[in-house]
């Protein structure tokens, strides 16, 4: 559906400043931005200066970067270096409101919507105050979206609530299994209300790997527009973008490698593993005598005394590497597994390039993850602490990649790999679900009103008396 050039659409795409959020979002800004919408991608300005050296809109699309300062350095997301102060990181986010507000209301031409990460609480209240569908951007499972709006269920009662099959607490994110005081009891108190109050919901899920979970959410929010979009990466020749510098020359080592041979190990950017552990993972994949590649972001086998030498031992039957470019590892044939933190970006980009996950979650919803790549039948999990044995790391690790039992998670993965690459093809649900966005956006242009229905829009004088 073409929109009149009087009527231009134009949304506002705002990130919540970690790799895990900002990544999909710009995914989805440039979804968004092949209909003919005019995207804003909105950023903390240290994030901004750097995407604006590693990035470039794609030709025949107006995809904008703007930024609003923010009084953290973040030039790569949100790091485990910036979540040792949670309180003080929370609290700066909250502080770019204000700017944010100011800054939208003089766009031109004037966004219809805002499209906001979840996580970025207060982008509700101010969506709502210039008179803006509020359009909610989830960046993780159904299934954990269900925890967020069940928070008060949760907190009061510890019962269990719709969309969730047999979790156990220690399934549940990891700042619900610790008590909530201060700034982040107040950040989470008021879940329910933000996905209440959001007109659109876009998931970064597959509604065929979690449909008694949207089901469940689209009751409970008596919202239709709970909805799949995912998933939201580059999966075939969309251009691909990275915060960090990615160590291609890893590509040209795997290409020496057998097919399905070599582990794949990658714990994101934001997991830290103790030392200890790292010395003791370390020790136990040199004795399992498995060909992997390593991407650790944080140089530990340079800094850790205990560690000099592993990586130059290893070769050439290993590699280690900074940062690797993870689309391309897991899409190369001679990849047979996945040791990750199970992020959840990680866990859909494995399904759809076939790669069996081996789960060791760290933090926030990550063994909620793992639990679903168990129940799915795609993977295992070698543990949820962070005091494993080395002796067990060689053990799980032989046993994932040679054991019998391989053979059902290969075949479970590669019937899941269809349906997730089926879903944002044209007729898939994720593909339907976003045309049915755009041309609700669409239609609301042509009629010359907001989605609320009234003429005047954002850019124009407010009243405040009202």
């Amino acid at each position: 559906m073409s929109v009149d050039s009087r009527n231009e659409v134009h949304m506002v795409v705002l990130p919540y400043p970690a790799l895990g959020h900002l990544l999909p979002l710009i995914h989805l800004a440039t979804k968004l931005a092949t209909t003919g919408i005019i995207v804003t991608l909105l950023n903390v300005n240290s994030i901004h200066e750097n995407l604006s050296r590693q990035w470039r809109c794609p030709d025949g699309m107006d995809i904008r970067l703007e930024q609003v300062h923010c009084d953290i350095f973040i030039p790569y997301g949100i790091d485990a270096k910036a979540l040792k102060d949670t309180d003080g990181l929370l609290e700066s986010l909250e502080r770019l409101q204000a700017p944010v507000e100011e800054l939208v209301r003089e766009m031109q031409p004037p966004p219809c919507c805002i499209i906001s990460d979840y996580f970025m609480r207060w982008a509700v209240g101010i969506t709502k105050k210039l008179g803006l569908k509020v359009v909610t951007f989830w960046p993780g499972n159904a299934a954990w979206s269900s925890i967020h709006h069940h928070t008060q269920m949760l907190v009061s009662s510890g019962d269990a609530f719709q969309g969730l099959d047999a979790f156990k607490c220690r399934h549940l994110p990891s700042y619900f299994r610790r008590k909530l005081v201060g700034f982040i009891l107040e950040f989470f108190s008021v879940s329910a209300d933000r996905m209440k109050d959001a007109d659109w919901i876009l998931v970064n899920s597959i509604s065929e790997l979690e449909t008694h979970a949207f089901d469940a959410m689209q009751g409970a929010l008596a919202n239709k527009n709970f909805v799949s979009v995912g998933p939201l990466f580059p999966c075939h020749t969309s251009p691909r973008v990275s915060l960090r510098d990615e160590k291609s020359e890893c590509l040209e080592w795997l290409h020496t490698q057998a097919t399905s041979s070599v582990l794949y190990i990658s714990f994101g950017s934001l997991c830290l593993f103790p030392e200890r552990q790292i010395v003791e993972l370390a020790a136990g994949l040199e004795a399992s005598k498995q060909p992997f590649l390593w991407a650790d972001v944080r140089h530990e086998f340079v800094s850790s005394e205990a560690l000099r030498g592993f990586a130059e031992r290893s070769r050439p039957r290993g590699m280690v590497v900074s940062w690797a470019p993870q689309l391309q590892v897991l899409a190369h044939h001679s990849i047979a597994g996945f040791l990750s933190h199970c992020g959840w970006n990680s866990v859909l980009e494995s399904i759809f390039y076939g790669v069996p996950l081996l789960g060791w979650p760290c933090h926030t919803e990550q063994s909620m993850n793992c639990k679903l790549v168990e129940d799915w039948k795609i993977g295992r999990r070698l543990s949820d602490d962070q005091d494993v044995a080395r002796g067990r790391v060689e053990e799980v690790i032989r046993d994932f990649l040679e054991g019998q039992g391989m053979g059902e998670i290969r075949a479970r993965m590669a019937a899941l790999r269809s349906t997730v690459r089926s879903t944002t093809d044209q007729g898939g649900t994720s593909h339907g679900n976003l045309k049915r966005f755009v041309d609700a956006v669409n239609v609301s242009a042509i009629a010359g009103t907001t989605w609320h229905g009234t003429s005047r829009p954002c850019g124009s004088p407010k009243n405040d008396a009202t």
